[in-house]
């Protein structure tokens, strides 16, 4: 994913050290939830898909990343709901 697009997308105009790692844990997350993740991101639909989830991931992780873990949350359901379209992707 595009340091650019993050940025973009988070409404950042300053450069956030944290985005990088933000962006490598995002890809790593999906990787782990989807099965076969690097054979269907291949396909265009899929892969918008997989983005649009990783640019959500990436602001949930930056918002929340002052936060103590005693209150933590799971993912909102249009999250859930997107991982698990992937995880069941067919062509």
């Amino acid at each position: 994913m595009d340091k650019e697009k993050v940025k973009q997308y988070l409404r950042l105009d300053y450069d956030d050290s944290l985005i990088d790692n933000f962006i490598l844990i995002s890809e790593s997350y999906l990787k782990d939830a989807i099965d076969n993740f690097d054979k269907k991101i291949k396909n265009e639909q899929f892969e918008a898909k997989a983005e649009m989830v990783q640019l959500v991931l990436i602001q949930e992780l930056y918002d929340n990343r002052n936060q103590a873990k005693k209150d933590s949350t799971d993912f909102s359901y249009v999250i859930r709901s997107m991982i698990s379209q992937l995880q069941y992707w067919s062509e």
